[in-house]
């Protein structure tokens, strides 16, 4: 038997989601018998509906699973080496330093944010970061703190305005660039072009402009690596971006900072974010 409190990070899971988080090598099949079998208990009466929607503090028990659950401790010796730029019951914004890897690695920012949070998986839901930043791409990041905030923002494509500012030879007067862009197998990049060539190719769509002699980027849509394969397109590329055809020498890092996040459109728990703009400043 095991028995589990839902925590707040676990609100409006599905309970078959749930379980699945805390038993993760459990197959999908295993935990839908388990409900056939009525060997589940959701505040002490037995659920066979796999759709039913956790609540704070329901208590869980689960009969004939043999398998421990698949808690995680993190290393509090991770430490947050970014600036918060923001925080509140939802989200954590970060300005991410040129050089973390976001996920995948020991060391890696979503790491250092659990260690953060002193977060111990006994809850089926671990914060998680909301969009991807490259390694050498500085600036700000956003984590979800809980699964309806999660859930919320995955299902708005166009709640977040992002701004980026960059270092390149490219001189716009205030101009939006539209490509088609598609991952090349060969080079293991993305590649921008002005017609569609393969019929995955997606539409990426940039404005680019310049203030106080500064190079913005603006996203209208979030295509991986869209700024900067649109930049190797024009012939300007980014500075100390070699993936993508600059010849920078003596640098390490690529010069594209995420500088500025706005808010829209949100619903819910969520809306008293609309109209909030959060800024961090470039360190180059």
């Amino acid at each position: 038997m095991h028995k589990f409190i839902a925590q707040s990070s676990d609100n409006g899971r599905k309970l078959i989601k749930y379980i699945g988080s805390l038993f993760k090598k459990l197959p999908e099949g295993r935990i839908y018998r388990l409900f056939r079998q009525k060997s589940i208990k959701v505040n002490n009466k037995r659920i066979t509906d796999s759709n039913y929607v956790v609540k704070t503090g329901d208590e869980i028990i689960i009969y004939g699973i043999k398998d421990e659950p698949s808690f995680v401790i993190y290393d509090n010796s991770w430490k947050l080496d970014s600036e918060i730029v923001y925080e509140d019951d939802n989200i954590l914004l970060i300005n991410k330093k040129a050089g973390t890897i976001v996920h995948g690695d020991s060391n890696c920012l979503d790491n250092q944010v659990f260690s953060y949070f002193k977060f111990r998986q006994n809850s089926a839901f671990r914060p998680s970061h909301v969009g991807r930043l490259d390694k050498w791409t500085s600036g700000l990041i956003m984590y979800a703190k809980n699964y309806q905030t999660l859930t919320e923002l995955n299902h708005k494509t166009e709640f977040l305005d992002k701004i980026y500012v960059l270092k390149s030879d490219y001189n716009p007067h205030d101009e939006i660039v539209s490509v088609y862009i598609h991952h090349d197998e060969l080079q293991q990049k993305m590649v921008a072009t002005k017609n569609m060539q393969h019929p995955n190719d997606k539409i990426a769509k940039t404005r680019f402009f310049k203030k106080d002699n500064k190079l913005y980027a603006q996203l209208f849509t979030g295509r991986k690596h869209q700024i900067r394969a649109t930049l190797e397109y024009l012939g300007y590329p980014i500075y100390g971006d070699s993936k993508y055809g600059s010849k920078t020498k003596g640098t390490k890092r690529v010069y594209l900072h995420c500088y500025k996040l706005k808010f829209n459109n949100l619903e819910r728990s969520l809306e008293y974010l609309n109209g909030k703009e959060f800024e961090c400043k470039e360190e180059w």
